[in-house]
C-alpha cells in the first residue's frame, strides 16, 4: 500500500485506531458529564422545592395554629352563650338572645382568609402573574379567551382577577376581627346575671 492509499483508507473510516478511541472516549465523557449535570439539577431543584414547601408548611402552621385555636375557643363561648340564654327558664331578655344569635352567626361567617394574616408574597406573586397574563395577551393577536369570549371575555377575566387582588389586598386585619367579636361576647356576658360567671373565663 502506497502512502496515498493508506492517506485514502484513513479519510474513509475516520481516522486513526488511537483518533477513533479518543473521539469515543470524549463523546461518552461529555454524554456522561451531561446526564449527571442533568440529574444534579433535578435533585438540587428537588431539595429546594422541599425544603421551601416545609419552611412554608412550618411557618404557615405555627400562625394557623394560633388563630385556629383562639377561633374555636370564640366559637365554643359564643356558643355557649346562646345555648345559656336561649335555655334560661328565668325569662331570659329577648334582646340578649338576639344578639347572642347574631354573634354565633358573626362568628360562624368569619373564613380563615378573614383572620389569618394576608400573605403578602402570594398577593404580588399573583399581581406579577396577572402583569405576565395582560403583557402576553397584548403580545399575541388572538389568545384563548378571545376566541371564547373575544375581547370582552378577556376583558371579564381580567376584571374579575383585579377586583379579586384588590379585595385580598384590602382585607380586614385578622386580629382587629377577632379581637371585634370577643369584644361583643365580653358586652354580652357582662349583660347577664347567667353569664357572668363565664368572665373569668373569657
Amino acid at each position: 500500500m502506497t502512502c496515498d492509499n493508506k492517506h485514502m483508507e484513513e479519510d474513509v473510516w475516520g481516522g486513526s485506531d488511537d483518533e477513533l478511541d479518543t473521539k469515543q472516549r470524549d463523546k461518552e465523557w461529555n454524554k456522561m458529564e451531561d446526564r449527571y449535570m442533568d440529574e444534579g439539577y433535578r435533585e438540587g431543584i428537588s431539595f429546594g422545592k422541599e425544603s421551601h414547601l416545609q419552611s412554608g408548611f412550618d411557618e404557615g402552621y405555627t400562625v394557623g395554629v394560633v388563630y385556629g385555636r383562639e377561633y374555636g375557643r370564640l366559637r365554643a363561648f359564643a356558643n355557649q352563650t346562646l345555648s345559656l340564654l336561649a335555655g334560661n327558664d328565668n325569662g331570659a331578655d329577648n334582646g340578649l338572645v338576639e344578639r347572642a344569635r347574631n354573634l354565633v352567626g358573626s362568628v360562624g361567617r368569619v373564613g380563615a382568609q378573614q383572620i389569618l394574616p394576608k400573605d403578602i408574597e402570594a398577593i404580588e406573586h399573583a399581581r406579577e402573574h396577572e402583569q405576565a397574563e395582560q403583557a402576553a395577551t397584548h403580545k399575541s393577536k388572538i389568545s384563548f379567551n378571545e376566541e371564547l369570549g373575544g375581547e370582552r371575555g378577556r376583558q371579564r377575566d381580567i376584571d374579575h382577577i383585579t377586583a379579586e387582588l384588590d379585595r385580598l389586598g384590602e382585607a380586614v386585619d385578622g386580629r382587629v376581627l377577632l379581637d371585634g367579636l370577643w369584644m361583643e361576647l365580653r358586652l354580652l356576658v357582662t349583660e347577664s346575671a347567667t353569664l357572668r360567671p363565664l368572665l373569668d373565663s373569657l
